[in-house]
């Protein structure tokens, strides 16, 4: 618990958060030329098929403990 405080100090939560979805996006085979926002396109801009989308959605759920809206997230 101390290592992720300090790792975590100094650095802003929504940093922190960002930085997690990145990861959760790569393990999954997410790919793009420039840093995807809050208009990038799962399947289109991010390369992820129906599948990934879902691995995503699991991730993601998991890492910070929500449900997601499986419908919006899959049309996404």
């Amino acid at each position: 618990r101390e290592t992720a405080q300090s790792w975590v100090s100094g650095r802003s939560v929504e940093a922190v958060r960002a930085d997690a979805i990145e990861q959760i996006l790569v393990a999954n085979g997410a790919r793009w030329s420039s840093p995807p926002g809050e208009a990038s396109q799962l399947g289109t801009d991010l390369g992820l098929d129906s599948l990934a989308r879902v691995q995503v959605l699991s991730a993601l759920e998991a890492r910070f403990q929500v449900k997601l809206d499986e419908a919006a997230f899959t049309e996404s």
